[in-house]
Parts: structure tokens; sequence; C-alpha cells
């Protein structure tokens, strides 16, 4: 994110992630079992000692909310240009109110739908359209 210089990327290699897919705990996923979780603390480090400091950050160390406002509108791109991604590349798509609500974690009432398997990243979305006739949600797989 903050990295400096090419040969600097925080690259995550996905082949080696392990994920188990029967992890249930809620808070939990393939991050924290592969050393990922805590990697914000790692991001902030690059941005107070790089060279876009000054676009986040004053002299006093307060931070500037026209930059932050700015790279999070970046962010919210990125999101969007992830999204029509998955829309496009991943079979048939997925309604708006499906693809939308995807959780990176287990939560209190829903189980996570992004898992890594054999180094591909599996998006799992549920419709409910035939929940009133066979009593439970379909699933679908985005590859």
């Amino acid at each position: 994110m903050f990295k400096e210089g090419d040969d600097e990327r925080f690259i995550i290699p996905l082949a080696g992630i392990e994920d188990d897919l029967t992890q249930t705990r809620r808070g939990r996923s393939f991050i924290h079992t592969n050393d990922l979780a805590g990697k914000e603390v790692e991001m902030l480090e690059d941005l107070v000692m790089g060279s876009r400091k000054a676009e986040f950050l004053d002299r006093a160390g307060e931070w500037k909310w026209a930059g932050i406002r700015k790279y999070l509108k970046l962010v919210k791109k990125f999101e969007e240009f992830l999204l029509l991604l998955s829309h496009v590349t991943g079979g048939q798509p997925s309604r708006g109110e499906e693809i939308t609500g995807l959780r990176l974690v287990n939560g209190i009432n829903r189980d996570r739908n992004v898992f890594v398997i054999d180094g591909d990243v599996v998006l799992v979305t549920q419709y409910h359209k035939s929940l009133a006739h066979f009593d439970s949600p379909k699933m679908g797989a985005i590859w």
C-alpha cells in the first residue's frame, strides 16, 4: 500500500495460503491462520516513514482529513473495480444483494463468503429465491 519501489510491494502468495473451510469461529478466517492479521500496523509504519507522509499527516503528526478522504475515495473506486471484476469473470453473475454483502471473516449470524482454495480466491454467495419452496438457500461459487 505505502511501500516504496517496485521490489517493496506487499505480496500475498495465494498458493501458500492454507484455509480451513470448516472454521466457523466468529471473527476468524484464513487471515488469522496465515500471519496476515495485523498488517495494518505495518502499513501505518510504512506511511509514517515514506514519501507520502505529507499527504496524510501534518508536521505535528495530526491526520490531514482532506488526504484521508481522497485516499478513501480511491479505496471505494478499487472496491467498485473489484466488484466489476468478480461480476464479469466469475461465471453467472450474482444478484446485487448477494455479491455486495460478502464477508472476509466469520460474523455472529453469518459465516464468511471469501475463501482461498488451491491458490484461487473463491466467493461463495447465497440466494434465497427458492427458500420458500425448499426451506434452504442455494449456494453459488465464483472463482
